[in-house]
């Protein structure tokens, strides 16, 4: 626009300047009489409207008394709101970018702990060390696509929560295990046992492998020596400052009679069980042989393709591949190594292996093995004298792959082709005999994530403090891996027990875990009616209420939907996430 015209604008829009201003505060009065609220102008030194005017000086001060009370009131709950770089412009309480499970893990550690360092990147959480408790609801089953269909469905859910988003899990993702578990703080890293063997790895220049240790180790000095000096000089590494002269031998880690019961090992007496030679008891310093099978899914279930058994000395004592009496269904190759090309020309049978075995096994011998309940149901084979690597370490079963590469630096089980079984005999074998050398001296295990190249993890049940407690209202699927956390466990075994005990929990617990599985078990069913999914969503919102309103004020409850199946691109949206605090309505009383 030209300069003269844009002059010539001015001049006619500000001709009656004063005018404009006489009509603008005439509004501004009919305004203030008509609405009790003081309009901006009013606050700015504008003439007050007459409800004030009439106003006594004693109800002024109140007034004035109740405002600040409120402010006051406001200011001591924790307040969660959306960063900026997330928030939807037409709703400032919806993420506009989906969230990842690390991204939920950082606010329920943020309002656990009060650390700086666990700050979410997404959200902001003020005074979080005001918040009282810290509660995790997560509803199996209930996609991003089902609240939107169903969103009449959750009317505590929508009303009830500061922030929500949606949630995207990567492939091969398990939510529950990312969620309760974060990578190690770096200086905790570097005061752990863990740490300070990098810390002697770094300045050796080099890495040994504690296979290495092992076999340089002569296992049948230490066995039933108690007093062993030459222990300190054949075993590297930071565990030597504190060797246990006292140390037990290989025959205190073989399983009892009961717990060969209850893991359902096969029996003497069982029909189609072949036996073993085996003397009635074993010393310490009976032979130890690793054991490792290799199945694949047949007409009648899983078979036996593949054995081998190793020595103390790494050699190869047997191994032969095995054809099934029935027909193969699946190799299952990825797992197996196992391919048809392989098993073809084969002609051995079980009850060949079976023979072979038996006549080689001294009657002495000590079976080793990862989950040694399922080779010996494979081989058909009783054989009483038992290590099980997988609950040496641990209480629960830990996967042999992760004890080799925490322990023995070893990575097995690596190969696109499958697994190896002489490789994971021979590791299992090595792990018995690292445990029965250094006994209680040995650094326990702690959890690794795969995606963060093996860097130890820990539970973010250690954030609550020493003071605190923190409960799990879970399965018994669920809990039998966190026994060893510090964690209250309490079993359910379905929807409304979970409730009912989650409420109970409340009083003593800072930190609160629940699941709710019903309506992914519905969805698994086979028939689906419209109404009856309504009524099951209806009822979990209910659930999460009852929760809720038990809940002290001033409580973190994050609400957790999940997706039962994922999506053709490996990386979809399996939920969304509701977080608020938990706050009584601010009144003049209050």
């Amino acid at each position: 626009m030209p300069r003269s015209n844009r002059k010539k604008k001015r001049a006619i829009t500000f001709d009656n300047v004063l005018d404009v201003k006489e009509e603008v505060s005439s509004f501004l009065k009919r305004a203030s009489d008509d609405c009790p609220i003081p309009s901006k102008r009013q606050r700015n030194g504008g003439p007050p409207p007459d409800w004030i005017k009439n106003q006594t000086d004693e109800e002024r001060l109140k007034a004035k008394q109740g405002c600040i009370t409120r402010k006051k009131r406001v200011m001591e709950y924790p307040k969660l709101f959306l960063e900026n770089a997330y928030k939807k412009k037409k709703n400032e309480k919806k993420s506009a970018k989906p969230l990842s499970v690390e991204d939920v893990q950082s606010l329920a550690v943020h309002g656990l702990a009060g650390q700086h360092d666990t700050t979410p990147r997404w959200c902001q959480l003020i005074r979080m060390n005001k918040v009282a408790k810290v509660v995790v609801l997560i509803l199996h089953g209930v996609s991003s696509k089902c609240y939107k269909r169903n969103y009449k469905c959750f009317p505590h859910i929508r009303e009830h929560y500061d922030v929500n988003a949606k949630i995207e899990l990567k492939e091969n993702q398990s939510f529950v295990e990312e969620l309760l578990y974060r990578p190690m703080s770096s200086r905790t890293y570097k005061n752990s046992k863990y740490g300070f063997e990098q810390q002697e790895t770094e300045k050796n220049g080099s890495s040994k492998n504690a296979a290495e240790v092992s076999k340089q180790v002569d296992t049948n000095s230490l066995i039933g020596n108690t007093n062993n000096n030459q222990l300190n000089h054949k075993l590297d590494g930071p565990d030597n400052e504190h060797v246990n002269n006292n140390l037990v031998g290989r025959s205190c880690y073989l399983l009892a009679d009961h717990e060969l019961l209850r893991r359902k090992f096969p029996k003497a007496n069982e029909r189609g069980i072949q036996s073993t030679n085996h003397s009635a008891e074993v010393n310490n310093s009976s032979p130890m042989i690793g054991v490792d099978c290799e199945m694949c899914t047949t007409a009648r279930g899983s078979e036996l393709t593949r054995v081998s058994l190793v020595d103390e000395d790494g050699k190869t004592l047997y191994n032969s591949l095995v054809k099934p009496d029935s027909p193969i269904v699946d190799y299952v190759t990825k797992y197996s190594g196992i391919t048809k090309e392989m098993l073809d020309p084969v002609t051995t049978r079980l009850k060949d292996v079976q023979k072979d075995i038996i006549g080689l096994l001294p009657e002495e011998a000590i079976l080793v093995g990862q989950s040694m309940e399922n080779d010996l149901i494979a081989l058909k084979l009783y054989h009483p004298h038992i290590i099980d690597t997988s609950r040496m370490f641990t209480k629960g079963p830990v996967a042999l792959r992760k004890l080799a590469k925490f322990y023995l630096n070893r990575v097995i089980q690596d190969s696109s082709s499958g697994h190896d079984s002489v490789e994971d005999a021979l590791a299992a074998l090595d792990l018995a005999k690292l445990i029965i050398a250094k006994g209680n001296n040995l650094r326990p295990f702690m959890s690794v994530r795969g995606n963060e190249k093996n860097f130890p993890v820990e539970s973010i049940f250690l954030k609550s403090g020493s003071d605190s407690v923190s409960m799990m209202v879970d399965s018994e699927s669920v809990l039998r891996r966190m026994y060893k956390e510090p964690v209250g466990c309490i079993s359910t075994s379905n929807d409304t027990e979970t409730r009912k005990k989650a409420v109970k929990a409340i009083e003593s617990s800072k930190f609160l875990w629940a699941q709710f599985h019903s309506y992914r078990i519905y969805l698994d069913g086979t028939t689906k009616d419209e109404d009856e999914q309504k009524m099951l969503l209806t009822k979990l919102d209910g659930r999460v209420k009852k929760i809720y309103q038990a809940l002290p004020e001033k409580s973190l409850v994050i609400t957790i939907m999940l997706e039962n199946t994922r999506g053709d691109d490996g990386c979809a949206h399996r939920g969304r996430v509701f977080a608020g605090i938990k706050m009584s309505p601010v009144t003049d009383d209050s």
